[in-house]
């Protein structure tokens, strides 16, 4: 079944990408965090106990966590990125997401989210072409024509 557009209670994606941005939290991190916790509002609304009892976390970290989302007070850059996405049309799956791919989630540190543009088929073989939120003009490029050649190979 194609999946074209984000659920109705988006805002949820917002705790994803905030906490993507706190620093020391990496996508090992994130993951141990989602698998004990689940969904991100349920992480930062975790105590600091909780929270220190996933390996990775300090006390550091969790300060960073709670100082960069404070109940539903996101960053003004948190805000903007989640606008540009819906702007763009582009959907976000998560981890915990049935579209994301499964083979994507045996990697030592997948990326906790993923954004997506079109429509998703579970297909098999799958081939994603994955690259930096702020390509260079070459990596566009480059990004075009394999996409491109690839296509066209079916």
């Amino acid at each position: 079944m194609p999946v074209t557009s984000q659920p109705a209670d988006s805002n949820q994606y917002l705790y994803w990408i905030a906490l993507k941005k706190v620093s020391g939290v990496g996508n090992l991190i994130f993951r141990r965090l989602v698998k004990r916790f689940g969904e991100p509002e349920c992480i930062v609304n975790a105590s600091m106990k909780d929270l220190l009892s996933v390996d990775g976390m300090t006390p550091r970290i969790v300060r960073a966590m709670h100082g960069a989302i404070k109940g539903e007070a996101f960053s003004g850059d948190v805000r903007r990125e989640f606008d540009l996405i819906r702007r763009r049309g582009y959907r976000i799956i998560t981890q915990t997401d049935e579209g994301y791919p499964r083979l994507l989630l045996e990697i030592h540190d997948p990326p906790p989210y993923l954004y997506a543009n079109g429509c998703a088929f579970n297909l098999s073989p799958t081939i994603a072409i994955v690259g930096s939120r702020h390509p260079t003009s070459y990596g566009v490029s480059m990004a075009r024509r394999l996409g491109a050649d690839l296509a066209a190979r079916g």
